[in-house]
């Protein structure tokens, strides 16, 4: 199995699936490394909930929130699928 590293998919995509995971889950599990600055795309920011609670694995546990810059209103996750 190819283990799927950050640069292996499109900024967009790797933020609207953080996003679609904590709508699932309640969170996301992610390296630190990884959690950079919040992501803009269009009038959608992507952006983290505060710092993750560290794991044994490596991993931290943080949410990811899309929101539309002009209202602060959440995103559709419908309209997150569309993109």
């Amino acid at each position: 199995m190819t283990k799927l590293t950050k640069t292996d998919i499109s900024p967009l995509n790797y933020w609207i699936g953080r996003a679609l995971a904590t709508r699932d889950f309640g969170h996301v599990y992610v390296h630190a490394a990884w959690r950079g600055e919040d992501y803009v795309h269009g009038d959608i920011v992507f952006v983290w909930s505060g710092w993750g609670r560290s794991l044994l694995s490596g991993g931290h546990k943080y949410k990811v929130h899309a929101r539309y810059r002009s209202t602060g209103e959440p995103v559709p996750t419908k309209v997150l699928k569309s993109l």
